[in-house]
């Protein structure tokens, strides 16, 4: 592979990286700002469903514990 393609495939991959991290640190600005605009209850809501969940996903692994993956 001459030296040049070399070094241009380097450059993309850190442009691609720089990219990444700002979609990242962009997704984090957006969810700060989501967080921000949602109403009190709202966030309640969303806490008592993601609790709702965890309890239910808690209780299927206490009910068959052939299935959960810690204890293989």
């Amino acid at each position: 592979m001459p030296s040049h393609a070399i070094e241009k495939s380097k450059a993309s991959g850190t442009m691609m990286s720089m990219n990444s991290s700002a979609a990242a640190a962009n997704r984090e600005e957006l969810q700060d700002q989501r967080d921000a605009n949602m109403p009190m209850a709202e966030k309640i809501i969303e806490l008592v469903v993601v609790g709702l969940c965890m309890s239910a996903q808690v209780l299927l692994m206490l009910k068959n514990p052939q299935a959960n993956s810690f204890r293989r």
